[in-house]
């Protein structure tokens, strides 16, 4: 009975049978107040134009406009308006539910700071109340009550809407013009900055708003062509539009003779931007902020000649990321992408090695498609999830074998420092694939986890799926947190090598010998209860001192069989021994003498012989390379 049939519920902390309906009497009334920061609303007003609001107050320069420490309190709309030359805003004060902003400066500089407050302070929003009175009657005694429930969603301000926004900037002495945004603009209807330059700053201690903000409520709004001159963008606030956006020059009559697209000359971004999907072109782009496409599918597609990334993030939950540039250097960059991350780098990929440099999250893959000239992530942590789905990854790093861990150590191969694959069905499949013929991927930590550890009798990883022309080399892999590197070594086809040899930033252990010296090694092969490294008859995983750490590196003069000097040095059976030097101790450059291969019953020291000329000198160093498992 009545339009709220309580039943047999009981209220959060009301006494049992309060809200019993089964008797009861039907009075009841509902009412919802609207409050609008104006006395009257919009929609009620002649031709529904905000322009049309009572009370509204409006100036209009044809020549110049000075609004220095002009202080407006609009009730309802402030139109301004210069068309010719606003002189100066400064310690201006404007507060209105609603304005028309349309100015031009002519000195190369318009600066909106401090000239319009953010919110006004009136009450806006929406109250539901109703209120109901029945009875309850039972054998004994009977009770009335009466209830008011009060849905409030009521604000103390409301924002300050800019229904059109039109700013000029230009220069009559020639040289560069610019824009500076410091303050909070709403835009409602129309958006043009004619600028080449424009800045959303950040603003003095104690301004109505930390930094400048452009929030575009309309889908009509279009980024690229609000901003027909735009050449150099920099945020320090805050971007945020309804739809995706455009960051470059979309160039049109009659700002210019044709109609085409280029990049902006740069996009430096330390703020935030909130768009449905980015598409950013600048020829320099820099990101100390964030980017967001909210939740949901845009994607972040930025092309760039030079792109720095640097302790900020971007983050497309269900969308793509994609770089393509000429020289990226991340560094303390997250990102998340719902589904691939492609890299398309042609000069310098790096993270400048530095530990825990990125921490990048994927769904759908990740890929390398070109080589750079130059490319490490060795700091780097890609952390991808799939689902009941395969996953594609294509890299196009050369195939530099795993013996000696070159790929490791060069910055042709673009290493990776962490790769977590976490498979969360049991048809999660990873497919990687190379670029060209002959490729290969160098990861220093594999993880694998849930479905993805799974390995059948042959020692193959089951969500791995590896093409002929890849190779995945590893320092270290586990899986659920369990060293697998030995295990899985020339699994998948041979498709997965262990490089023993190579010591990284996540595959690293460090063991103190009895000589007190520390010494780094590849941790999982410190830890194999299967290999002994250094020939002693002991399990590395038994032996407090499993591999060679010191050469023990001897030269000595010699006149027998000729002048000369004798180089000598510990070593490990079925090693690669390479012996370099150089003409003089400050010297840089090393150069490679002789490459001695040991067999299967080498001798614990080897020597070579390197006949001298009468005055020469030389200095000598050598490298030891164990087998490979």
């Amino acid at each position: 009975g009545g339009p709220y049939n309580f039943g047999t519920n009981v209220a959060p902390g009301s006494a049992a049978g309060v809200f019993d309906s089964l008797a009861l009497t039907n009075e009841f009334a509902a009412y919802s107040a609207l409050f609008a920061p104006t006395t009257q609303l919009p929609g009620n007003i002649v031709g529904g134009v905000i322009s049309n609001l009572p009370g509204r107050i409006e100036i209009v320069a044809d020549s110049v406009l000075d609004l220095t420490r002009t202080k407006i309190n609009g009730l309802n709309y402030v139109r301004l308006k210069a068309t010719n030359h606003i002189a100066s805003t400064d310690l201006a004060q404007i507060s209105s539910p609603y304005s028309d902003i349309s100015l031009t400066s002519t000195n190369g500089t318009l600066s909106i700071s401090n000239l319009l407050a953010p919110t006004v302070e009136r009450f806006t929003g929406v109250v539901d109340l109703w209120s109901g009175r029945w009875t309850n009657n039972n054998a004994i005694f009977s009770t009335t009550y009466s209830v008011l429930f009060v849905d409030s969603r009521l604000s103390p301000t409301a924002p300050a809407i800019v229904q059109d926004l039109v700013l000029r900037s230009t220069n009559t002495a020639g040289g560069s013009n610019k824009i500076i945004v410091g303050d909070v603009l709403n835009v409602q209807r129309v958006l043009s900055l004619n600028t080449e330059q424009l800045t959303i700053a950040t603003n003095y201690v104690g301004s109505p708003t930390p930094a400048g903000q452009i929030n575009l409520l309309s889908t009509d709004i279009v980024w690229s062509s609000a901003f027909p001159r735009l050449q150099y963008l920099t945020n320090e606030g805050a971007i945020k539009t309804l739809n995706s956006a455009f960051f470059g020059g979309a160039r049109t009559t009659p700002h210019f003779t044709s109609n085409y697209n280029e990049s902006y000359e740069a996009f430096v971004n330390s703020g935030s931007v909130t768009t449905e999907g980015s598409l950013i072109w600048a020829k320099y782009f820099q990101n100390t902020g964030n980017f967001n496409t909210g939740i949901g599918f845009g994607s972040i597609n930025l092309q760039s000649v030079d792109t720095r990334l640097t302790n900020g993030s971007f983050l497309a939950l269900n969308g793509d990321i994609t770089i393509a540039t000429g020289s990226l250097i991340a560094t303390n960059h997250s990102m998340q992408a719902g589904r691939e991350l492609i890299l398309t780098v042609t000069n310098l990929l790096t993270d400048t090695g530095a530990s825990n440099a990125n921490t990048w999250v994927v769904s759908k893959g990740f890929s390398m498609p070109i080589k750079p000239t130059n490319g490490s992530l060795v700091g780097t942590t890609i952390s991808e999830t799939a689902g009941a789905a395969e996953n594609l990854h294509v890299w196009a790093a050369s195939d530099l074998g795993g013996t000696n861990a070159a790929g490791f150590q060069t910055n042709a191969a673009a290493a990776i420092g962490k790769v977590i694959l976490n498979g969360t069905s049991p048809d999660s499949l990873f497919t990687f694939t190379g670029a060209g013929t002959n490729n290969a991927i160098y990861i220093d930590y594999l993880d694998l986890r849930n479905f993805a550890t799974n390995i059948d009798n042959n020692g193959n990883v089951t969500a791995l799926n590896i093409n002929p022309n890849i190779t995945i080399y590893y320092a270290q892999a586990v899986a659920g947190n369990i060293s697998v590197a030995e295990r899985i070594n020339h699994a998948n086809g041979d498709r997965l090598q262990w490089v023993a040899t190579h010591a990284g930033i996540y595959s690293t252990t460090n063991l103190v010998y009895p000589d007190g010296s520390t010494n780094a090694f590849n941790a999982a092969l410190v830890q194999s209860e299967n290999l002994d490294s250094d020939n002693d008859g002991l399990v590395n995983a038994a032996d407090p001192t499993p591999l060679v750490a010191n050469l023990a590196l001897a030269v000595s003069l010699t006149n027998t069989p000729a002048l000369g000097a004798s180089v000598s040095w510990r070593t490990v059976p079925n090693s690669v021994n390479t012996v370099y030097y150089k003409t003089s101790p400050s010297g840089t450059n090393w150069l490679e003498l002789t490459n001695v291969n040991v067999g299967p019953f080498s001798p614990e020291r080897i020597s070579i012989f390197d006949p001298m000329s009468v005055g020469g000198s030389r200095v000598y160093r050598v490298k030891m390379t164990p087998p490979q498992p």
